[in-house]
């Protein structure tokens, strides 16, 4: 199997990482090294220790704008793909970034079926398998990415400061977006499926007989345990006490 090496470049983390992720749902017959980076300095030094065969670049970024580092890497001797990520107001900076050297752009919010697309139109048709419905996991291109917010909030449901917003951002979509995309794929608001899950958790500790209800509470993201109480009541039907004693005999 051939291995692609792709570098991405996006000041804000959670992007660089959900691309990372969306690439890593590709089911193409190559495997993808990726290596990400926040600054276009640090690519450059990047591209100058290893060989890279497509780079991925957000244009607005502090120091170092996405197309200043189109052209010094074009300038070094960089021949691989390069890919721009752009908002729907950044078309006038696109245009400025294939002037550059950049040979196409991806839309943001990015999703798996996009990234599929890109990656099959500049990589040798030899190396790569016809599109097919299982390219990407579901019959829908933003399943998958629902998915990823619904591991986030499976890992991230014991912080009580988790908000809708926080797990919009880590995926790359708009809070709006998100919100109707949300409710559409899995059903449920942003807020009930938190719900769910934190209740589910609690009821997994309940079971266990050293655990207290205000110790739940908090393990779970509450920040009180009548707030625990309120919810566990609208998702189960009884209250934490209730249960808690109906379990125990």
């Amino acid at each position: 199997m051939k291995v692609k090496s792709i570098l991405i470049v996006d000041d804000e983390q959670f992007i660089c990482e959900s691309i990372i992720l969306k690439i890593g749902r590709l089911k193409h017959p190559i495997t993808y090294e990726t290596v990400s980076c926040n600054n276009g300095n640090s690519a450059l030094k990047l591209l100058e220790k290893r060989k890279f065969d497509i780079m991925i670049t957000d244009i607005r970024m502090p120091f170092m704008t996405g197309i200043t580092l189109i052209r010094q890497a074009r300038d070094r001797g960089f021949a691989g793909i390069i890919l721009v990520l752009s908002g729907y107001d950044d078309f006038a900076y696109v245009h400025d970034a294939f002037t550059g050297g950049a040979d196409d752009y991806l839309l943001k919010p990015i999703s798996v079926a996009e990234l599929d697309r890109k990656l099959r139109a500049f990589l040798p048709p030899e190396n790569m398998a016809a599109p097919s419905e299982q390219t990407i996991s579901g019959t829908s291109p933003h399943r998958s990415i629902i998915s990823y917010a619904e591991e986030y909030i499976r890992t991230h449901y014991m912080n009580s400061t988790l908000r809708m917003d926080e797990v919009a951002k880590h995926i790359s979509l708009s809070y709006s977006h998100f919100s109707s995309l949300f409710r559409k794929e899995t059903g449920m608001t942003f807020p009930a499926y938190l719900r769910k899950v934190r209740i589910e958790k609690a009821i997994e500790y309940l079971n266990d007989p050293g655990m207290k209800i205000t110790e739940v509470c908090y393990r779970v993201g509450f920040k009180y345990p009548q707030q625990l109480s309120n919810d566990f009541k609208k998702v189960t039907g009884v209250y934490p006490s209730e249960y808690f004693e109906d379990n125990r005999q």
